[in-house]
């Protein structure tokens, strides 16, 4: 897969660190309440369904991938964007 400059910097730099590792207290405590529910779920499945929860989380977090993918490409022209405006803008200011 031929991967643009933006998905590097997505996969390789800056994103994956602060996707995986979120610092509010409220996201860890969310996350708690989260695996307990999880684990009593789970508790109430056949294998089967199991299987199937596994399955919709596996394909979940890609989905969550590719959105955040799409909006830290945008986010980024976003802020190229309007730095180049402020460069611009300033030089325009030069000149008069």
């Amino acid at each position: 897969m031929n991967r643009s400059e933006m998905e590097k910097i997505f996969y390789d730099g800056i994103a994956p660190g602060e996707m995986c590792n979120p610092k509010k207290k409220d996201y860890r405590e969310t996350l708690k309440l989260f695996n307990v529910l999880e684990q009593e779920f789970r508790a109430l499945l056949t294998p089967e369904q199991i299987q199937m929860l596994d399955d919709f989380k596996e394909y979940r977090g890609k989905m969550a991938t590719f959105e955040n993918e799409e909006h830290f490409v945008h986010g980024m022209a976003l802020g190229i964007r309007m730095t180049s405006e402020a460069f611009v803008m300033g030089r325009c200011e030069d000149d008069i």
